[in-house]
């Protein structure tokens, strides 16, 4: 952790403003996550959050759908779909091997182009960026632009 923090600095992050915000993230999803499960106890959907976990595997994007604020919507969107014989199960697993199968699409586009990265960009690609949407002309010299 701390040769990516180093990592970090060396490419012109302001560790000081960056770390502090970290935690504010942390913090927002944390609260997401508490006010998604109230709501789907309360409209008693949790049923989906259990099919959610069982169909799509472990990782960021199970993750971001339940803390997601639209959760709860979704998560009553699907009990009304199961409601009408839909098999939700192979829907949340279809869209994910569609989601897949965009991302290795794009993926084989961006290995196949030739790359005019920023310098910024290329010293920041490294671990903590693994699943970033990083532009290819990140400049670091308006921190709070690159930290969006």
């Amino acid at each position: 952790m701390a040769q990516q923090l180093l990592a970090l600095r060396q490419a012109g992050v302001d560790l000081e403003e960056f770390l502090p915000r970290v935690g504010e993230m942390v913090v927002n999803v944390r609260d997401q996550g508490v006010a998604n499960a109230a709501r789907v106890a309360r409209d008693r959907t949790e049923e989906w959050v259990r099919v959610l976990r069982e169909t799509l595997p472990a990782g960021p994007v199970r993750e971001a759908i339940l803390a997601s604020p639209s959760w709860p919507d979704m998560a009553a969107d699907m009990a009304k779909l199961d409601s009408r014989g839909v098999d939700v199960r192979g829907l949340l697993a279809a869209a994910y091997d569609e989601g897949l199968g965009v991302d290795q699409a794009v993926a084989r586009v961006l290995a196949a182009a030739p790359a005019t990265a920023s310098r910024d960009a290329l010293t920041s690609y490294g671990p903590l960026t693994t699943g970033l949407d990083l532009p290819m002309n990140l400049d670091l010299t308006d921190r709070a632009r690159a930290l969006r």
